[in-house]
């Protein structure tokens, strides 16, 4: 078997992506069980000039499925729009991405191989193919903002550890 850019992309994003939406539902039943707001995890930072964990959230969407929907337009640009509000847009946010990657096929993911495609932030303009952008961009900043949201909810408390980051494996069949 020929392992693909699909192979290697939206079956990562949507295993990934589960997890976080399981770890949005721990939150915030967290926030519940210590009295905490919704928005002191929604707001929480690593650091002081780090984006906060609603931020990582529209990231990871950003990277997974926006890296898709780039690349079959040929272009990327960071997506303007407001962070998740609230736990419920977290989880909207979450399971909008799954259901969209759910539908992306293997023939078209694969047929992306070699085409153009640029990263467009202001005056800035980088040239990619589909699968160097998808793989040397997208893929790296969709770990980075997937471990960070991980990371905030450890630094906020939450009893998770690798197993929760990882969540359903692609283990053989057998």
């Amino acid at each position: 078997m020929t392992f693909s850019l699909y192979d290697a992309t939206v079956p990562v994003f949507i295993q990934l992506l589960e997890s976080q939406r399981q770890l949005a539902d721990r939150a915030e039943a967290h926030c519940k069980e210590q009295g905490m707001s919704d928005d002191e995890i929604l707001n929480a930072r690593i650091i002081d000039d780090m984006e906060p964990y609603s931020f990582q959230i529209k990231a990871v969407a950003m990277q997974s499925m926006g890296g898709i929907e780039a690349v079959r337009k040929g272009s990327f640009s960071p997506d303007p729009a407001a962070y998740p509000d609230s736990f419920d847009a977290v989880r909207e946010k979450l399971d909008s991405t799954i259901a969209a990657l759910k539908e992306v096929s293997a023939d078209e993911v694969n047929s992306f191989l070699g085409q153009p495609m640029q990263f467009k932030l202001k005056e800035m303009v980088i040239p990619f193919t589909a699968e160097g952008f998808l793989m040397s961009f997208s893929m790296p900043n969709f770990h980075f903002h997937t471990t960070t949201a991980f990371d905030i909810l450890r630094a906020q408390g939450l009893d998770i550890g690798k197993v929760n980051y990882l969540g359903q494996m692609q283990i053989a069949a057998g």
